[in-house]
């Protein structure tokens, strides 16, 4: 387990209890950030700030669905950050007086904010300013992932037509679940608008905390929005390649065909002149009969036949 705690004074990496119990008391904003907290530290923290007991019992869980809940002057907000391509859950507790952040996963992003001090300015007033900043530092690695699966959308689907194989399938279906695993986790998340009533009724919070508060759910409008199209184009290619192999077996299938209309006629003759009746096994001999009967009319045969499905317009 690592933690920090911060205000715009000073940054203290694994506070003690004593340290935590001290920024409360302080009166100013912090931010207390804690990375695969234990059950025991969540407990000590309830008591601490006052959880509600089911936003403890959330958190030691996790596995959440994205969501924001008012337990009595704290909001909770169930959110997901993204690194390297992959989601991570956060439970973060907002009042104007403080933000709390506990998460399972470690986290460069976090980690460079507490190491750099790049978010200690937002804490000079409401904390919501903070959550805003940390929401969209965590967002903006998802802009780097969507951008990376449309530009290999934009590969495969130069190289599906140039030629559809059955890899470039499997690699098509592996960018459209991660896209679909991201949107998921993240969908339920995007509506905290809806909720703001939820967040106004806090004491201290003011019109400008609303203000941010609505941006960060217009951001993940737009990163579910962008995950849903990345999906859609998908579909595309996948529709486009089922298509080109379509029209490939289709001109592979009027090959063969124009090949057995090739032979037919002269599985005919083969067959008529291969009957051992009297009348053509004593007519017919000699090196004429053979050159006219057995090349001559097989020829002929292909000849009239080809001309006839060039007419048709077969290649």
């Amino acid at each position: 387990m690592r933690s920090w705690i911060e205000d715009t004074d000073e940054l203290i990496s694994d506070p003690s209890h004593e340290d935590v119990q001290r920024f409360v008391a302080s009166g100013r904003p912090f931010w207390l950030d804690i990375e695969d907290p234990t059950d025991d530290v969540i407990d000590r923290l309830a008591s601490t700030i006052g959880l509600h007991p089911l936003a403890v019992e959330d958190s030691k869980g996790f596995g959440q669905r994205g969501k924001l809940e008012r337990y009595g002057d704290m909001a909770m907000i169930v959110g997901f950050g993204i690194e390297d391509g992959t989601a991570f859950e956060v439970h973060t507790y907002y009042t104007p007086a403080f933000l709390i952040t506990l998460r399972r996963d470690p986290s460069t992003t976090f980690d460079t904010m507490h190491r750099t001090g790049s978010v200690r300015p937002f804490l000079g007033g409401d904390p919501i300013r903070l959550l805003h900043q940390v929401i969209s530092l965590l967002h903006g690695q998802a802009r780097a992932v969507i951008d990376e699966m449309d530009d290999r959308l934009d590969h495969l689907e130069s190289q599906v037509l140039l030629d559809p194989t059955d890899e470039q399938l499997i690699e098509i279906a592996s960018v459209k679940q991660r896209a679909t695993i991201l949107r998921r986790t993240l969908t339920p998340g995007r509506d905290i608008a809806a909720r703001a009533a939820t967040v106004r009724e806090l004491p201290g919070v003011t019109a400008d905390s609303m203000l941010y508060l609505a941006d960060i759910s217009d951001e993940l409008h737009l990163v579910v929005a962008d995950l849903a199209a990345i999906s859609d184009r998908c579909l595309g290619v996948l529709t486009l390649h089922s298509s080109l192999t379509s029209n490939r077996q289709g001109a592979a299938s009027r090959q063969l065909a124009a090949v057995a209309t090739v032979f037919l006629p002269i599985t005919f003759v083969v067959g008529f002149f291969g009957m051992n009746f009297a009348s053509l096994v004593d007519n017919i001999d000699g090196w004429a009969a053979f050159l006219v009967f057995g090349i001559g009319l097989n020829l002929a045969c292909v000849g009239v036949t080809f001309l006839w499905l060039t007419r048709r317009g077969w290649r």
